[in-house]
């Protein structure tokens, strides 16, 4: 894509990764019966927490401008490896929105390759990432990618 740009978002971009944080929240809303509708305006993250990811160095959220326009967002973060896993640091990839307008034109793709790239080159070796199973686009981008499903969460509400 000729006119994307993709970089390290700055304390100045925390409204509107908050706005798309709010949006995506609202979207999964009608897939999870179980959330908080109490505190619907921060489910996922409030702009302090976004400001202390911009601000550590293991974490690295990145931004996508499509003509100059903010159209979506990723995370990338080094994190302690699991007891099970042979290495001792971990990447996971989260926080990726990408305004509706915008979809399937390679944006997604663009910042996941971009995540990626950061931090394979802090030398993380092993990559996990948390999706619902309903998000059938995202999962053929991992599954394309070379990710493959490690377990599944099962719930259910007891009344």
């Amino acid at each position: 894509m000729k006119n994307l740009q993709i970089t390290r978002a700055t304390i100045k971009d925390v409204n509107i990764i908050h706005n798309f944080m709010l949006i995506q929240a609202e979207d999964e809303r009608k897939y999870l019966n179980n959330l908080d509708n109490k505190n619907k305006k921060d489910l996922f993250y409030t702009k302090s927490e976004i400001k202390k990811i911009i601000s550590s160095k293991n974490n690295y959220l990145v931004i996508s401008k499509l003509d100059k326009i903010l159209v979506g967002c990723g995370l990338a973060k080094i994190e302690k490896a699991s007891k099970w896993n042979k290495y001792n640091k971990q990447g996971y990839l989260g926080m990726l929105y990408i305004d509706k307008k915008y979809r399937r034109k390679g944006i997604a793709i663009a910042l996941q390759n971009n995540r990626i790239n950061w931090l394979h080159s802090k030398g993380i070796k092993y990559l996990t990432c948390t999706v619902l199973s309903h998000n059938t686009p995202i999962i053929n981008l991992l599954n394309k990618q070379g990710f493959n499903p490690h377990s599944i969460i099962m719930y259910k509400e007891l009344k």
